[in-house]
């Protein structure tokens, strides 16, 4: 990541591609680190209101979107010179001209499996949610691997 002081960083990637615990490793570090889901996401209907998921609703996800809030955003990048931002969601595209540096986090099909069939077995995540997200391409990228670097 970058060194260069009052960064604004903004990391996305699939599910289980590792954002939560890069976020939790820069904040361990004395970063400010925000897991978007988090920080400023929410669900919203076709309409763009506040919606609350339940596994009910769950039968339609379709009618359902995981976006990030732009008053939050707003207010989270006022509040920090210096930021990094880790997550995705439907709207994540809209805002990377707030950030300085965009990375996107990769790893491979067998990993992404064995991750989600581990969310599944300990109930974290959503792996409905996570499945629209699973095959995402584009922006700068970082490999995923089973055993992470501590050493930045």
């Amino acid at each position: 990541m970058s060194k260069k002081a009052g960064q604004r960083v903004l990391v996305i990637g699939p599910p289980a591609s590792g954002k939560m615990y890069l976020s939790r490793f820069f904040c361990s570090r004395g970063k400010n680190s925000f897991d978007a889901d988090d920080a400023i996401a929410d669900w919203v209907d076709g309409h763009g209101n506040k919606r609350e998921l339940t596994r009910e609703k769950w039968g339609n996800p379709v009618r359902f979107r995981w976006v990030w809030d732009k008053r939050k955003l707003m207010a989270l990048l006022r509040r920090h010179k210096e930021l990094y931002l880790f997550g995705n969601a439907y709207n994540a595209y809209d805002v990377m001209g707030l950030f300085d540096r965009i990375y996107y986090l990769r790893a491979t099909r067998a990993l992404l499996s064995k991750r989600f069939e581990s969310r599944k077995k300990t109930g974290r995540g959503s792996a409905r949610r996570s499945s629209r997200w699973i095959w995402s391409t584009g922006g700068l990228i970082i490999q995923a691997a089973k055993q992470w670097h501590t050493d930045w």
